[in-house]
């Protein structure tokens, strides 16, 4: 990084962390300890580790009676991508780092701690709202010294970490959000209506965000373009960047790369990924609980998908048509992918094909234009 980046050059970091990762790291002893057979490979290893993992568990083993994360941790791997848990825990390099540490290593390169992706992540997980946590935050001024004290808070196991190269002062807020456009987040539609709460003390009610919500799903915006809203200027100076901020944190608002402002026709025709990566990905299980990861070339990020989106977008492609929900079905059954109400898995036939057939609805009205317009998906 030293020698590839250009003054303020950015680079991202990703690392596994503590505190999270403290109670977890006998699980990955598990994996290199109880399985050195040096005839066996990395998959006859894992699935040596799995078998020793599940056997600590019948045998109520008192670290993993004294751990429930442990405890589900085990559970998550046993149904996870067998490759993806040789490359990860039979690796030699595992270590989790606290994100002082990592910044003191790179700050020889002067890199500077810039803020974290997603986006939400640079706000509290648990707790955002609450004045108490506010003003014990705001103790610390050091952006990297506020890191480790809000890791503490939503004891954070791992990280993805933003890094400029920098020997100047710092850019003001407004010039670092100038660069980028914001489109509507998961949480725009309630924001809109005004009736999404955030834990006690914060309300999404503010007519900012509620008109911020209705002007994003019109078009992409840059804080140019709220600026010179009337209704908006109004704010102290300062404001405006910070309500921007948290918008972003609370996902009425998504930060986006390129201007996402192109005609979408949403009528169904042969959808398709142009991306080679999101073609593997979409259907390569290999989050434990069935979610895929997308490349997302409108923010630079990744767009999750559910597994049930997941599958509705494949039956979507390969055009299923009036028989949709029998096919999701019966893929969701395949990869174990259990259907819930009030707590407890659904058997039944028709109350399945029901519930997909609402979730279809869904999907066609809101998430197929939304992949169109990031152009993860394509009609052409």
């Amino acid at each position: 990084m030293r020698l590839r980046l250009k003054p303020n050059g950015m680079t991202v970091v990703s690392y596994i962390a503590l505190p999270g990762w403290a109670p977890l790291l006998p699980i990955r002893a598990i994996f290199e300890t109880l399985t050195r057979d040096p005839s066996a490979s990395s998959l006859e290893r894992v699935e040596a580790a799995l078998s020793a993992a599940g056997r600590l568990q019948e045998l109520a083993a008192e670290y993993l009676v004294a751990n429930p994360a442990a405890q589900k941790l085990c559970d998550e791997l046993r149904v996870s991508d067998r490759q993806y848990l040789a490359h990860e825990f039979l690796n030699e390099t595992f270590n989790p780092f606290y994100v002082t540490e990592v910044a003191a290593y790179l700050k020889p390169a002067g890199l500077r701690f810039a803020g974290s992706l997603p986006e939400r992540e640079n706000g509290l997980n648990h707790g955002l709202c609450d004045d108490r946590i506010s003003s014990f935050l705001d103790r610390e001024t050091d952006p990297v010294q506020k890191e480790f004290v809000k890791d503490l808070f939503n004891n954070t196991g791992g990280r993805c970490d933003i890094y400029i190269r920098s020997d100047a002062q710092s850019p003001s807020l407004c010039a670092d959000l100038e660069p980028f456009w914001f489109l509507p987040g998961p949480c725009a539609d309630v924001a809109a209506s005004g009736s999404a709460k955030h834990g006690p003390g914060l309300s999404i009610e503010d007519t900012f965000y509620r008109e911020l919500s209705t002007l994003l799903h019109q078009s992409s915006v840059r804080i140019a373009d709220l600026a010179a809203r009337n209704s908006i200027v109004k704010l102290a100076q300062g404001e405006l960047e910070k309500k921007l901020i948290r918008a972003v944190i609370l996902g009425i608002a998504v930060v986006g790369l390129e201007n996402a402002n192109v005609p979408i026709d949403a009528r169904k025709r042969q959808l398709s990924l142009p991306i080679s990566f999101n073609r593997i990905a979409l259907v390569e299980n290999i989050l434990a609980d069935g979610r895929r990861l997308l490349a997302d070339p409108v923010t630079g990020g990744g767009l999750e998908l559910t597994a049930m989106e997941a599958e509705l977008l494949i039956a979507h492609m390969n055009n299923k048509g009036a028989g949709i929900e029998a096919a999701v079905d019966d893929r969701l059954r395949e990869i174990g992918y259990p259907l819930k109400a009030f707590g407890k898995s659904i058997e039944d036939r028709g109350w399945r094909l029901a519930l997909i057939a609402a979730a279809n609805q869904e999907f066609v009205s809101k998430n197929i234009p939304r992949l169109l317009r990031h152009r993860v998906l394509s009609n052409a």
